[in-house]
């Protein structure tokens, strides 16, 4: 991982003028003692009773108000960042403050002790890192090589992070594994990673593996949720809004459509597409491609009706639902094989981009679609890899 120790910076009064442009009597902090950049800052402030504010708070009973004790805090955090050379020169502003309560006083004579964590001093960060200002690092942490975490990323401690690049807003739990080598026995150390979108969740023991093959790369669309114990393989991608429950699991290039869910404990064979608005339930298995906008269940997993409420909460309109059901229970009829059932769709339902979707879906499949459960009408894609 070629990981580099980083040795603690300290600052006398003049550096620290140099990095922030607060000056007498708004500058609140005398001496920076150790700064490591994006982790931590310890400095502190000499109070005399000369303190321009102490004049007024109180008089005869000199208190130093808790928002400059605040603000004092927030000018010793700033070298966390503007130490490091993208943000050397830059403007550090104070943006907010949750949940403070002061429980001592601070008079003219003390020396007012500050510790500011960004980042937890257990964690450890590769030099190749690119992290935003905001970003929450929890305890024993590992960011590897060629990590790039946008603002408002927290990690949750014990996580292992390398290869990848993470949204806005993502939320990861303690203990997940990202970016990972893929369990590929072709992989043989090339340049690959993972992409996450925005405002993802992703909980404890997930894990997901980079992808196998030069320049590609396994991906997560934005505001999707991966539960605990889930996993994602290799060049895999997961459309915004995918939900998998608690310990799925997909094979290598597995293609999740838009709002899928999969449920807990299911699993999926490798280059499988699961369709958008698609809801499987838990512990189904499938190596055939699940129809969209489909309930699908069992061993194999098999169409057993409409994803009629996912849909509405995609806002699909009620029309088109309709014509979706009408289009499945024609596919499902044992009347018909598929090539039947999907002349007589175009000729009797109402065409709409879902009903046009789904065809489609079903023409473009490598590796066949199960609708019903009597194996002569799983319609077979052609040359099927296993």
């Amino acid at each position: 991982m070629n990981e580099v120790e980083v040795k603690p910076i300290s600052l006398d009064i003049i550096e620290i003028m140099q990095l922030i442009p607060h000056r007498y009597p708004f500058l609140l902090v005398d001496r920076i003692t150790e700064c490591v950049p994006f982790k931590y800052s310890k400095g502190y402030k000499n109070l005399t009773a000369n303190e321009m504010f102490f004049n007024g708070h109180f008089p005869n009973n000199p208190i130093m108000p808790g928002v400059l004790q605040i603000e004092a805090m927030a000018q010793t955090a700033a070298p966390i960042i503007l130490t490091t050379e993208q943000y050397r020169g830059k403007l550090a502003l104070f943006a907010g403050v949750d949940n403070v309560r002061f429980k001592n006083i601070v008079r003219p004579g003390d020396r007012f002790d500050m510790e500011v964590e960004l980042i937890h001093k257990t964690a450890i960060i590769d030099e190749t890192a690119v992290i935003a200002p905001d970003v929450e690092i929890g305890a024993h942490v590992i960011i590897g090589r060629d990590v790039v975490i946008e603002k408002g990323v927290t990690i949750g401690a014990n996580s292992h992070i390398e290869y990848t690049k993470i949204g806005e807003g993502t939320k990861i739990a303690p203990f997940a594994s990202i970016g990972g080598e893929p369990q590929d026995l072709g992989y043989k150390g090339e340049k690959t990673g993972v992409i996450i979108g925005k405002k993802c969740w992703i909980r404890e023991f997930a894990t997901i593996n980079r992808a196998s093959g030069e320049n590609t790369y396994t991906k997560i669309g934005d505001e999707c949720l991966i539960m605990a114990y889930a996993h994602v393989a290799h060049n895999c991608v997961l459309e915004n809004n995918v939900i998998m429950a608690n310990a799925a699991t997909i094979g290598g290039h597995t293609h999740v459509g838009f709002g899928a869910w999969l449920g807990g404990m299911s699993v999926y064979h490798q280059n499988v597409r699961v369709g958008e608005m698609a809801i499987v339930s838990g512990a189904s298995a499938t190596r055939l491609d699940i129809l969209p906008y489909s309930k699908s269940e069992g061993m194999p997993a098999v169409v057993m009706g409409v994803n009629a409420i996912g849909m509405r909460r995609k806002g699909v309109d009620k029309l088109s639902i309709d014509a979706v059901h009408k289009a499945i229970r024609i596919l499902k009829s044992p009347e018909y094989n598929t090539t039947q059932a999907i002349e007589l769709i175009q000729k009797e339902v109402p065409a709409n981009e879902y009903v046009n979707k789904l065809i489609e879906f079903i023409k473009t499949s490598k590796r066949g679609v199960c609708i019903k459960t009597n194996k002569e009408f799983i319609h077979q894609g052609d040359d099927i890899e296993e």
